[in-house]
C-alpha cells in the first residue's frame, strides 16, 4: 500500500498520527509543498497512490478517473465538498470523513471570535501596536442576541458554550432538534428573522451548491447596524460581493 497525506500540516500538534501511519509499514508520502495542493498538482501526484489522507485541496472527475490504484480517499474534517463524490462512486474508491474531529476545535474557535468581535480585542491589539491607547468599549455576551445558523454537530457545541456566558440564543436549522433546544434555551427562528433579529451571527452549514451564497445581500443587508457575522464554515456560503458593497457603503 502506497498512501500520500495530502493535507497540510499534518502531525504538526502531536506525532502520534505519524506514528500510527508509520507502524502500517505502509510507505507513507507526505505533501512537500508546505502548503494547500493546487488543482493540477493533486491530478498529478495522485495518480501513483492507494490511499489519501486528504485536506481541502481539490479533487476533480478528472484527477480520480486518472488515479487507476486509489482504493480510498479519508477527508481530515467534515467537508466533503472538494472531492467529487460521483467520481469515486463510478470508480469504486471508497470516500470517508472525520466529523467529530475537528469539531470541539472550530466551536471554540468561534467563541474565540465572538468575544474578539464584542470585546474590540482586535482593534485594541491593532492600536497598541501602533503606538496608542484608546478604550474599546465592547459589548457583553450576556446582552447581545446570538444567531446561530446551523445547528448541527458544530453549531450545538456552541450553542452549550454560549450557555456558560448567559447569552440570549436563537437557533435556525432545516430539522431543528426541538429535545435540544428546549434543554439549551435556544429560540427557533427561520432565516430572515434570525438576520433580522441577532446582534451576532455565526454560521456553522455544510457547503453545497444549495448553501452557496446562503447568506447574501437581502440578509445581511437587513441586520443592525453595528452587528456581526461570524462564518467558521466555508468561504462562499456568504456572497462576497455582497459583503464587500455593503462594508463600503458602510451598512
Amino acid at each position: 500500500m502506497k498512501i500520500f497525506v495530502a493535507t497540510f500540516p499534518f502531525g504538526k500538534s502531536s506525532k502520534e498520527p505519524i506514528e500510527l501511519l508509520e507502524k502500517t509499514k505502509w510507505k507513507i508520502v507526505y505533501n512537500s509543498f508546505g502548503r494547500r495542493l493546487k488543482d493540477n498538482e493533486t491530478e498529478k501526484i495522485i495518480s501513483e497512490f492507494d490511499g489519501i489522507i486528504a485536506g481541502t485541496e481539490p479533487y476533480t472527475k478528472k484527477a480520480i478517473e486518472n488515479a487507476k490504484n486509489l482504493k480510498v480517499i479519508s477527508r481530515v474534517g467534515v467537508g466533503l465538498d472538494n472531492v467529487d463524490f460521483q467520481a469515486c462512486l463510478d470508480n469504486n474508491i471508497v470516500l470517508t470523513y472525520t466529523p467529530e474531529a475537528p469539531a470541539d476545535a472550530v466551536a471554540d474557535l468561534t467563541i474565540a471570535q465572538i468575544i474578539n468581535l464584542l470585546r474590540g480585542t482586535f482593534q485594541s491589539d491593532r492600536e497598541i501596536r501602533s503606538g496608542m491607547w484608546n478604550r474599546v468599549m465592547g459589548r457583553l455576551i450576556s446582552e447581545c442576541k446570538i444567531g446561530i445558523l446551523g445547528m448541527g454537530r458544530i453549531g450545538k457545541r456552541v450553542a452549550k458554550r454560549l450557555c456558560a456566558f448567559d447569552a440570549e440564543i436563537y437557533g435556525c436549522d432545516l430539522k431543528p432538534d426541538l429535545e435540544f433546544g428546549k434543554k439549551y434555551h435556544i429560540i427557533w427562528k427561520n432565516k430572515e428573522e434570525l438576520f433580522k433579529i441577532c446582534d451576532l451571527i455565526t454560521i456553522h452549514i455544510p457547503m453545497s451548491k444549495k448553501n452557496l451564497h446562503c447568506v447574501g445581500f437581502k440578509e445581511m443587508s437587513s441586520m443592525k447596524s453595528g452587528s456581526f457575522i461570524v462564518n467558521t464554515s466555508r468561504g462562499p456560503i456568504i456572497d462576497e460581493n455582497a459583503l464587500y458593497s455593503l462594508v463600503l457603503n458602510k451598512h
